[in-house]
């Protein structure tokens, strides 16, 4: 059955492939679908899952602290790694934050949901807003600084002040723990537009990969799939695995999940806003995508 709702969700992607394939649809869809996704339907998402959850309960455990601890030990092993390597500063920014940053909210979240129901949910929702929080702040600041463009940087939180995301987080967060009920049209409402974020998004991906091709920046591309979807969930399954109270609980399950999404389109957007080698990460979501069909069906058949 969860291999089923998992095949579901790669049909999907490839629903977008074939439409972009017999051009049905364009590239301009991409660009269309992804900010619906991520200015309307994703904070939906994130604001519905966090008014409906016990957050007390589940921030008792320590598995939040976990991921932030080895996520950040992360960012840094793989920006010393670029150092070593002697890329490009360009290159070393938005290389060291694709390591990290997989497609946690639109794929991770209904994993989440296929492996734990509505618990699962709830954990994989709060693990995706912890990786985007960080790639929100310190990834974008990281790609400012690299570009030198002062005036950006000064704007830099004022820009984030503005992003749907922050608030339906805020928000989330303050209606749960103080239990605010709210009228039961704008919990409907929310919840349908919060539903149609991963399929909205997973059809988006299918278009964007259909016209990715391994053209150049072979080896880097390889590296990088590699160190997403191998090393990463290594490294966060040894972390939990050695410091975690309960190694099977869904907490544990659902952070390696996560950790194993393949990389998100969210990074060729900000590759291609500041000109950080686009094609590398195009290159490597395409690999890591095609790469995550097989990990993903492994590791929950293994974890659960």
């Amino acid at each position: 059955m969860v291999n089923q709702q998992i095949f579901a969700l790669i049909l999907i992607i490839f629903a977008g492939y074939l439409a972009k394939k017999i051009k049905i649809v364009d590239d301009s869809w991409v660009s269309i679908l992804n900010n619906f996704a991520f200015y309307i339907a994703f904070p939906s998402l994130v604001f519905f899952n966090l008014i409906t959850s016990d957050l007390k309960s589940l921030f008792q455990s320590n598995f939040f602290v976990l991921n932030l601890f080895s996520i950040i030990i992360f960012i840094f092993f793989v920006y010393f790694l670029c150092s070593l390597m002697k890329l490009k500063k360009e290159e070393m920014a938005i290389f060291t934050i694709a390591c990290v940053f997989g497609n946690v909210a639109y794929l991770g979240i209904p994993i989440g949901q296929i492996v734990g129901g509505k618990e699962g949910e709830i954990v994989a929702t709060l693990i995706s807003v912890l990786y985007l929080l960080l790639v929100l702040t310190f990834g974008i600041f990281l790609l400012e600084y690299t570009s030198s463009q002062e005036k950006r940087i000064k704007n830099f939180f004022m820009n984030i002040l503005k992003l749907p995301l922050f608030w339906s987080i805020l928000l989330g967060i303050f209606f749960s723990f103080l239990k605010i009920p709210l009228p039961e049209f704008l919990v409907s409402s929310i919840k349908m537009l919060s539903q149609t974020a991963s399929p909205v998004a997973l059809f988006a991906m299918g278009i964007f990969i259909c016209e990715c091709f391994l053209r150049e920046k072979i080896l880097l591309t390889f590296l990088l799939t590699f160190l997403k979807m191998i090393v990463f969930p290594a490294f966060i399954f040894l972390v939990f695995h050695f410091c975690y109270n309960n190694v099977k609980d869904l907490a544990f399950t659902i952070s390696i999940l996560q950790a194993s999404m393949p990389l998100a389109v969210t990074n060729f957007v900000l590759a291609k806003k500041y000109n950080f080698s686009p094609n590398l990460i195009s290159n490597a979501i395409f690999l890591s995508t095609l790469f995550a069909v097989g990990e993903i069906f492994l590791l929950v058949n293994f974890l659960t």
